[in-house]
């Protein structure tokens, strides 16, 4: 048998404030942290840029994501989302599932239900990020093969679906985004 050898585990670095870490933030990148005035006035410039893409991973969670600017209104023209949010599996999911599936009498219609009813809800409230308001009409993408899979969207609201683009469309894609045409 080989010698054991003493693993030295590194010591966990203690909590830091916010003041801490945007001092550490100011050292490593040289710059001063944004005024919340500078900051929406920045957002402004970006969302009536045309050019502008604002990416989303929404593989975590949704909340926070705002593209719509308090100065003028304006909101993000074209917005990547990624990070396809698949439903989280543990002892709350098989308790959840069983639940339905004495409801149903159906286990794969209770399978169903958990696989997408809540993705299909943290998708839909990334879509209304971009989209706040009826006169806001921003190109989102559903980036990634989950969001393409022909059972996700087969469970999708047709609100949802939106125009799809393959490889052989990429002419019309760039119509899209870059004239607004649809």
């Amino acid at each position: 048998m080989g010698e054991r050898k003493e693993i030295k585990l590194e010591e966990e670095e203690p909590k830091l404030t916010v003041a801490e870490v945007k001092e550490k933030l100011k050292q490593i990148f040289d710059l001063e942290p944004l005024e919340q005035e500078e900051f929406l006035k920045l957002v402004t410039a970006f969302n009536n840029k045309k050019e502008a893409i604002a990416i989303m991973n929404i593989g975590g969670r949704v909340k926070g994501f705002n593209f719509k600017s308090k100065i003028d209104g304006s909101s993000v023209k074209n917005i990547i989302v990624f990070g396809y949010p698949y439903a989280k599996r543990g002892q709350a999911y098989t308790d959840a599932v069983a639940y339905y599936t004495e409801k149903t009498g159906s286990r794969i219609k209770a399978v169903n239900w958990m696989d997408y009813s809540p993705v299909l809800g943290k998708i839909h409230q990334a879509i209304c990020r971009g989209k706040r308001c009826e006169t806001d009409n921003p190109n989102l993408i559903l980036w990634g093969e989950p969001f393409t899979s022909t059972r996700a969207i087969s469970h999708m609201p047709d609100d949802m679906k939106g125009k799809a683009f393959g490889p052989n469309d990429i002419d019309k894609f760039k119509k899209r985004i870059i004239d607004g045409k649809k």
